[in-house]
């Protein structure tokens, strides 16, 4: 059983890499280079700015370090035929899952691990503490999360709810506790209680699953929510086999597409607007794109970074609502109607007007609001609504006939 595992998590790992290089392509690495590389530059400056008299600094970081603990899922990659085919197998599979536990262990160990080194010139600036307390941290970090999937492999068997959720409620108040102690007291008490509740909870798990049977149904539903959310990720930049978006009626945008005069010059705006606002594939990814935008400009107060921000943030939400263009191709219909094929790329660019015009304007808002003086928020409001219009006149019109002559 310790073979398959091995087997399916190589398979498994060859399709992530497979769509990695998707996901972190030239755009997107280039935007995580400038947001990381804006972060830090706000974080250092933040760092010399406090003191000890920035009380609710520990606090803050506890309430980080409580969240990232349910940080990471345990990843069985078992599959629908298997509570058929597996099922003689079920006293083995222990094997089986002891190996997909530890694989479950790395990711999490790692977030953890930056988590911690991040915090770390924040708790040297108000608490004063050491590079040996950021181990003791850590180590205590990765006991509990240890304890937290010990939870999430109980829940595979059949126990019952009440016990489960009493389990997660002791579970989130010692972490809490311990991780009190660790800020207010000595670090190094963190890391004994952590070890003592680690002991426990491996103690509580081995009594719980040991006479108990497999639940395959919710081992099965719960991989499939697990690779869902990671799949509809890699979504928003390939298309990934099986994956569909939902749609919604939206009633209350319907005042929006009344708007849109019905006549043969606007058959694909008609339609494109219908496909945005009612569809969760493209109106999710503006919605996200232009929340995070927001909240990175928003902490930034100097026009050198600010605007960087705003720029690619405009090209980034163009570039994913491109492919809006050939969204109806594959129906019939639209290839009956007596409408000029250039006519799709005139109501797209009419769309995207209205789209990136919006954005544009909220992020010149935002620029008027954070920004120190008046030539910085002349400047940022001219550049941003200059990107607005070069995409939509110059980078859409290009981009289309690529996809054209594809």
């Amino acid at each position: 059983m310790a073979a398959l595992y091995d087997r399916r998590l190589k398979n498994y790992q060859k399709k992530m890499f497979r769509y990695l290089k998707y996901v972190f392509n030239d755009h997107f690495s280039l935007i995580l280079i400038v947001l990381m590389g804006g972060f830090m530059f706000f974080y250092s400056e933040m760092i010399k700015q406090i003191d000890q008299s920035f009380y609710y600094g520990k606090l803050l970081v506890g309430l980080i370090w409580l969240l990232t603990l349910f940080v990471g899922q345990l990843s069985t990659i078992v599959e629908e035929a298997d509570k058929v085919f597996l099922l003689p197998k079920e006293k083995e599979m222990t094997r089986y899952l002891e190996k997909a536990f530890r694989h479950s262990l790395v990711l999490p160990a790692l977030f953890l691990l930056l988590i911690v080194a991040l915090s770390q010139p924040l708790l040297m600036a108000i608490a004063g503490v050491t590079v040996v307390d950021g181990i003791f941290f850590l180590l205590t970090m990765w006991c509990l999360k240890i304890c937290h999937l010990f939870l999430k492999y109980s829940a595979l068997y059949h126990v019952e709810k009440k016990e489960q959720q009493q389990a997660l409620l002791v579970f989130f108040i010692v972490s809490a506790a311990v991780i009190t102690v660790m800020l207010v007291g000595v670090s190094w008490a963190g890391l004994i209680l952590s070890s003592i509740f680690l002991h426990f909870s491996k103690n509580q798990v081995k009594r719980l699953t040991q006479n108990s049977l497999l639940d395959w149904e919710t081992m099965i539903q719960k991989e499939k929510h697990r690779q869902k959310k990671i799949f509809q990720f890699i979504n928003l930049f390939t298309d990934v086999p099986g994956m569909s978006s939902s749609v919604r009626r939206r009633k209350y945008f319907d005042p929006l597409l009344r708007k849109i005069k019905a006549s043969h010059q606007r058959t694909y705006l008609y339609l494109y607007a219908r496909s945005f606002l009612r569809g969760t594939e493209y109106s999710g990814v503006f919605a996200r794109l232009l929340l995070v935008a927001v909240i990175l400009m928003s902490s930034l107060n100097q026009l050198l970074w600010l605007l960087p921000v705003a720029l690619l943030a405009l090209f980034v939400i163009c570039f994913q609502l491109l492919p809006l263009y050939g969204q109806f191709d594959y129906m019939v219909m639209t290839q009956l109607y007596p409408v000029p094929s250039s006519q799709k790329q005139n109501n797209l660019q009419q769309l995207l007007m209205i789209l990136l015009g919006g954005a544009g304007v909220l992020f010149s808002l935002v620029s008027l609001i954070v920004l120190p003086d008046w030539r910085s928020r002349i400047i940022a409001v001219g550049v941003i609504l200059l990107m607005s219009l070069l995409l939509i006149l110059i980078y859409v019109p290009t981009r289309i006939k690529k996809m054209d002559s594809m």
